[in-house]
């Protein structure tokens, strides 16, 4: 039996600014997420950093991690009363709880992918013929900067 994958391609554009500094947020909406925040002093520290922390998320429930470009004397506010994010600052990435588990990160020279990748697979004790069905999802997200 061939496995089913299932593809989903995401591309965004962001103007960044590579000297500026960026901060990764973590918020808990109705879950929980083993991330709170960093900050990064540019781009290049972003690029050093963030493959580490997105390969070793862990959540549950619903929760989000979001990075922004921001200036050096940023505030961070609360929305709704719990939700995380800089007063004046620009998002550059999102990744949430719908999103698939992120397994690779390529930083190109003016692009950044993101893949995510799931393999479910189930034991069918009903079916003679296939025992193992699988189910592969791969979501790519493209970062267009310029």
């Amino acid at each position: 039996m061939k496995t089913p994958i299932y593809f989903e391609e995401k591309t965004f554009k962001r103007k960044i600014d590579q000297d500026s500094m960026f901060v990764l947020i973590g918020n808990n909406i109705d879950g929980s997420v083993n991330f709170e925040f960093i900050e990064f002093d540019n781009f290049e520290h972003v690029k050093n950093k963030l493959p580490q922390i997105l390969f070793n998320i862990k959540g549950y429930g619903e929760w989000s991690l979001s990075l922004y470009q921001v200036d050096n004397e940023y505030k961070i506010t609360k929305k709704y009363g719990y939700y995380k994010c800089p007063k004046k600052g620009k998002l550059i990435f999102s990744h949430t709880y719908m999103n698939l588990p992120i397994k690779d990160i390529q930083f190109k020279n003016n692009s950044i992918l993101f893949i995510g990748c799931q393999l479910d697979v189930e034991e069918n004790w009903n079916s003679e013929e296939v025992f193992f069905e699988k189910d592969l999802m791969i979501e790519v997200t493209r970062l267009c900067l310029n």
